[in-house]
């Protein structure tokens, strides 16, 4: 029984470090995601303003 006790320790460590390590970088995609979209909205709109001024 002592056996049991000693492997599940560190089994759960290992557990939980690993969903800390999941749930951590899940966050940072869904910021990333947003983070991208804003910056090819950006350039997107660096383009439209360029082909504007060369029109007039």
């Amino acid at each position: 029984m002592s056996a049991l006790i000693w492997w599940l320790i560190p089994l759960l460590g290992t557990a939980g470090a690993l969903f800390y390590v999941w749930r951590v970088g899940r966050s940072k995609r869904e910021t990333n995601i947003e983070k991208s979209i804003a910056e090819y909205e950006r350039f997107r709109s660096a383009f439209e303003s360029q082909h504007r001024s060369e029109e007039l």
